[in-house]
C-alpha cells in the first residue's frame, strides 16, 4: 500500500520531466532593428559648375543698351546651419562684347568681354530646394572703341539672387538673377569730348553645379 502511495507521485514527475526533455529548447530572438535610417541631406561642402543665360547692359541716359549670350563657370562653399545655408563664391563670366553705344557716346562703343566676382551667399534651405541671397564685388575688363579712354579692368558691386534644387546629393540646378553697377564711368572720345555714364550689368543665369 505505501508502494502505491509513491508510485503514482513518482510516475507523474517521470513523464513531465519526459514531456520537457521533448520540448526544443526556447529561441532567443534579437529585439533590436538592422534599419537604418538614410542620412539627412546637408548644403554643406564644396562645389564647382558652369552657368549660361542672358546679359543686358547699359550706359546710362541716351546710350543703346546691348544684350547678349553670357556663360561662365563658378566654384563656392556652403555650410548649413539648421535652416540656413552660408558660404561664398567666386565666379568668371564671359559677357560677350557689346555694353553700349549711339549717338549719345559720340560714335563710341563700350565693349565688356569678362568678368570676374567674389560673391556672399545667403540662403533658407527647406529640404533639397535653396532659396539664396548674394551680394559681392565684381570687376570687369572694359574697351571703348573709338575712343582715346584707356582700356583696363573697372570694379563694381554685385547683387542678386535665386533658387537652387539639389537633383541628387551630388548635382545641383540653380537659376539666378544678378544685378551689377560699375559706377560712373568717364570715357573722352575721339574729338576731346567728355562722356560720363552709369554702367550696370542684368544678367539672368542657369546653372550647374557638381557638389563634393
Amino acid at each position: 500500500m505505501h508502494l502505491r502511495i509513491f508510485a503514482v507521485p513518482a510516475l507523474v514527475l517521470a513523464g513531465t520531466a519526459g514531456a520537457l526533455a521533448a520540448d526544443p529548447a526556447p529561441r532567443l530572438y534579437d529585439t533590436t532593428s538592422s534599419y537604418a535610417a538614410p542620412p539627412t541631406f546637408t548644403w554643406s561642402g564644396a562645389y564647382i559648375g558652369v552657368n549660361g543665360g542672358y546679359r543686358r547692359a547699359s550706359f546710362g541716359r541716351g546710350a543703346r543698351s546691348e544684350g547678349g549670350f553670357t556663360g561662365g563657370v563658378h566654384a563656392g562653399y556652403l555650410t548649413q546651419l539648421g535652416l540656413f545655408a552660408l558660404g561664398g563664391e567666386l565666379e568668371a563670366a564671359y559677357l560677350g562684347g557689346k555694353s553700349g553705344s549711339g549717338p549719345a557716346l559720340g560714335g563710341a562703343r563700350i565693349d565688356q568681354s569678362w568678368m570676374l566676382a567674389a560673391k556672399l551667399r545667403a540662403g533658407v534651405a527647406v529640404g533639397r530646394l535653396l532659396v539664396f541671397t548674394t551680394a559681392g564685388y565684381a570687376r570687369s575688363n572694359i574697351d571703348v572703341k573709338d575712343g582715346h579712354t584707356r582700356d583696363g579692368w573697372r570694379g563694381g558691386y554685385l547683387l542678386g539672387g535665386g533658387v537652387e534644387y539639389a537633383m541628387t546629393d551630388r548635382l545641383a540646378l540653380r537659376a539666378e538673377y544678378d544685378f551689377v553697377r560699375y559706377g560712373g564711368q568717364k570715357i573722352v572720345l575721339g574729338d576731346g569730348a567728355r562722356v560720363k555714364g552709369d554702367l550696370t550689368n542684368h544678367l539672368v543665369r542657369a546653372g550647374v553645379s557638381y557638389r563634393f
